[in-house]
This record gives C-alpha cells, structure tokens and sequence, in this order.
C-alpha cells in the first residue's frame, strides 16, 4: 500500500482517535472497515490532543481524560493532610469551642432581649422573651427562693400552694397571668398575697420568667394538680 493510501484510508480513523481515543471501539471498527483485505490502518496518536476521549463508556456516558489541575490536586490533599489536626485542635484545644461560643453569644443576644422587654409594657411576649434569659430566670430564682419556697417548695413542686411545673393553673396559665397573680395576688381569703407592695415590676417580671422556666421539670414529691388542665 503506498503513503497516498495510507494518508486516504487513516484520514477518517484519524479523525475518531482524536475525538473518542485510540482504544474505542469506534475508533477499532474504522480501522478495520476501511483497511483493505488483511491490512490495518494505524493512526498517530497526538498525546497532547486537547479533550482526548478514553476508551470506555458506561450507561452512554463517555470521560474526556483531562485530569485535575495540580494547584487543585494540591490544595485537596493539603486540607486532608490538615483534617485531623483541625479536629483534634476544635474539640479538644485549649481554645473555645464553637459551641461555647455559640452558647456564650446565645447568652447575650437573651441577655440584650430580656433588658429591651423590661423596658416595654407587660405582654406575654415580653415575659416569655425574660423567660429564655438565663440572668433573668437565676435573679428570679432568687427572689423565689426568698419569698416562695414556704409554700410552693423549692423546685415549685407545691406544699401549701400549687404545683408550678405541672400543666395545670386555677387563675390561668398565661405569662400574663401568672405575672397578675403574683402582683395582685391569688383567690380572695385563700390564695397568695400580692407581692407588689414588696416586689418591684422588673423582680415580678422576673419571678415570672423563673415560674415560666418550671413547667415540664420532674421535681421529688410533687402535688397533685389542681385547677384546671392548659395544654
């Protein structure tokens, strides 16, 4: 076969190997279609031919063999490499973690809520916001450890007085309520006695907020519920 047939005959061969790879089968069935009667047609290989196609194919899907750069390759392997220090250094460090940082942010975003609410009238959304405060709850322990612990126990779980951490209220259950009946007092002739003359607004917001923070608690020994259910 002279070079003139040869150039004719692997022009179209050429053409597969560059587009779909030396090795597809494509590129092996031109080859051998064009070829005369036991002769083959080689085509040249151009290894620095952009987008070469390598010889596979799965579900119709066929791969250019480009491989990743090297500032990417690099850049990956560096950040496995640094993987287990990173982890080791945030969760055991000496430093911070991020969730005592998020828990010591959460502290002072309800801290900067809580002293907003106290400026504002008394609404159910101002003392449920005193409510997730942990400042105000413990300053509200305190007066309710002074003042209440006679008749509702310690954890409010009731002695004289209602239980306060179960779901069940005789003068209702809204913070709006509670904060009445802490401030005007309970049940004419058998109830709590108004704490006003002795309270400020902001320490019977935050007795409020504490008495909010009970319910659902599991204290020892608690009284039996009375009133009526508030779901």
């Amino acid at each position: 076969m002279s070079e003139q047939d040869k150039r004719e005959l692997g022009a179209p061969v050429q053409e597969l190997v560059d587009s779909q790879g030396p090795g597809s089968d494509a590129a092996k069935d031109a080859s051998k279609d064009l070829a005369p009667e036991g002769q083959t047609v080689e085509a040249e290989v151009d290894p620095s031919a952009p987008d070469r196609l390598l010889g596979h194919e799965y579900d119709g899907i066929q791969e250019y063999d480009n491989p990743l750069p090297g500032w990417w390759t690099t850049i990956l392997w560096l950040c496995v490499l640094w993987s287990p220090f990173y982890a080791a250094w945030i969760h055991g460090g000496p430093e911070r973690t991020f969730l005592d940082e998020f828990r010591q942010e959460s502290a002072e975003i309800a801290k900067r809520r809580a002293a907003e609410s106290l400026k504002n009238p008394v609404t159910d959304e101002s003392l449920l916001t005193l409510a997730q405060d942990p400042n105000s709850i413990q300053v509200g322990a305190n007066v309710f450890a002074t003042k209440c612990v006679t008749c509702h126990g310690p954890q409010g779980q009731g002695k004289i007085g209602p239980n306060l951490t179960d779901s069940n209220w005789i003068l209702g259950a809204a913070p709006t309520r509670i904060y009445i009946t802490i401030r005007d007092g309970g049940r004419a002739g058998k109830g709590m006695r108004a704490w006003s003359k002795e309270l400020g607004p902001t320490e019977m917001r935050q007795v409020t907020a504490f008495v909010l923070s009970l319910k659902g608690t599991t204290p020892p020994d608690p009284k039996a519920p009375e009133g009526e259910l508030v779901e």
